[in-house]
């Protein structure tokens, strides 16, 4: 998936459906208010469980810049990945 990063972490993703964003709580909830808005898993057999993605499909009435924000500014705020 095509994804933006901060701080050598993803904040956002396209998937086929939707865009994919690394949230906390107060962004989940806003996230979530959006019509078929869900938790995201990826579509892999045994994958891990994401802790704190939400996909908003393409078909729903978001507010995709201040979704972005939030998601930006919650990774921001995570210590950096070591190269």
């Amino acid at each position: 998936m095509d994804s933006m990063l901060v701080n050598g972490h993803v904040f956002l993703s396209l998937s086929p459906s939707g865009v994919v964003y690394k949230l906390d709580e107060a962004g989940n909830k806003a996230a979530m208010a959006y019509a078929g808005a869900d938790l995201f898993q990826p579509p892999m057999p045994n994958a891990p469980k994401m802790k704190g993605w939400v996909e908003v499909p393409f078909s729903a009435n978001a507010d995709w810049l201040q979704l972005a924000e939030y998601a930006f500014a919650y990774v921001s705020s995570l210590p950096a990945k070591k190269k």
